[in-house]
């Protein structure tokens, strides 16, 4: 009776407690996992217990009252939910603001040739640096893209550790380049060095490439892409760029800013299909080489939203198989592409 009272809610019966039975023959032939469950669920009285309507009234109410508060904590928490993925939402789209996923790619422009056929061409602004071989310690400054042009350049620029490949990147008067298993972060006018110990497979990164770790600056920050030991798939992590030694000494003393890495994708794409790649507005952007020097750039992975793209497919010609790097900078909103000596901008 008192078990029927809690199931009807707040419409306690008026029965007579001496309209309680006990059924022997019933309780016989119901199954030990009815009986168990039955005696979880059950309030047990004396047979000859003395409850009151208003007893039983204010019982029902309770049950009620607890049935609420459980309601009600569960929609907090529901709105709660929903208020977070809101804010992680206008989150990713502040961080997206200073530019747009929608790129229309221009023809490829012939901007120089080199006398090497393997390099690296890194764009940072209006200011270009060029590495002669897949290995070294010297880049080449120009002041522009008319004095790159005419081969006139502004300084030679000496790295305190050697380059490893022709995928580096610069970013905010800094270069960001590979060396024995780390990434080198230096800045010219202040001299400051910051390294990051990287898993890596040791093997090219691309098809055809000299890199085995592809650096890539954007609109967000510094990226690196590569494979980890064992694996053969690509993985991209977003590492924080620390600030310039006089902001260091200012704000930070006795304080040691290092790269960090903020986050990593483990991505189900094999590098090795492709003969480079870019990351613009956080999205990665695969570059194909087919035949008759056609390079096939499709967008595959938003880092914000976290999923995969299938993207409208843009195709260059006149550019040869092998590419050396492509370089999005993030101020002259350009692609560069560096490829058999010769170097063009989209």
């Amino acid at each position: 009776y008192f078990q029927n009272e809690l199931s009807m809610g707040s419409s306690c019966s008026t029965r007579s407690k001496r309209s309680i039975e006990i059924r022997k023959e019933d309780e016989e032939e119901q199954s030990e996992e009815e009986k168990e469950k039955l005696r979880e669920n059950s309030l047990y009285f004396p047979v000859y217990a003395q409850i009151s309507k208003k007893a039983m009234r204010s019982l029902c109410l309770e049950h009620n009252r607890e049935k609420s508060i459980k309601k009600n904590k569960r929609m907090k928490e529901k709105r709660r939910d929903e208020k977070r993925r809101e804010e992680g939402r206008k989150q990713r789209k502040s961080e997206r603001d200073p530019c747009s996923n929608d790129v229309i790619f221009s023809t490829p422009r012939l901007i120089s040739r080199r006398s090497h056929s393997n390099g690296c061409a890194i764009r940072d602004g209006n200011t270009w640096f060029i590495c002669e071989f897949h290995m070294g310690y010297t880049l080449l400054e120009f002041a522009d893209t008319s004095s790159l042009s005419a081969s006139l350049p502004r300084s030679l620029k000496i790295l305190p550790f050697p380059y490893d490949g022709t995928d580096a990147a610069a970013i905010n008067g800094s270069v960001a380049y590979f060396h024995d298993g780390q990434l080198v972060l230096h800045n010219f006018v202040t001299s400051q060095t910051n390294r990051l110990p990287l898993n890596i497979n040791k093997g090219a990164i691309y098809n055809s490439s000299f890199s085995t770790v592809d650096i890539q600056s954007d609109e967000h920050g510094l990226w690196i892409l590569y494979r980890e030991k064992m694996k053969d798939t690509l993985t991209v992590s977003r590492v924080s760029i620390p600030a310039l030694r006089l902001v260091c000494n200012l704000f930070f003393k006795n304080k040691s800013l290092i790269l960090r890495v903020i986050q990593s994708w483990s991505l189900s794409l094999r590098p090795s299909q492709y003969c480079n790649s870019f990351i613009r507005c956080g999205i990665l952007h695969t570059m194909s080489c087919g035949a008759n020097s056609s390079v096939s750039l499709r967008q595959v992975f938003d880092f914000y939203s976290g999923i995969d793209i299938v993207g409208k497919e843009t195709v260059f010609t006149g550019i040869p198989e092998a590419i050396n790097s492509a370089q999005y900078d993030p101020i002259s909103h350009s692609l560069t592409i560096f490829s058999q000596g010769s170097i063009y901008s989209i």
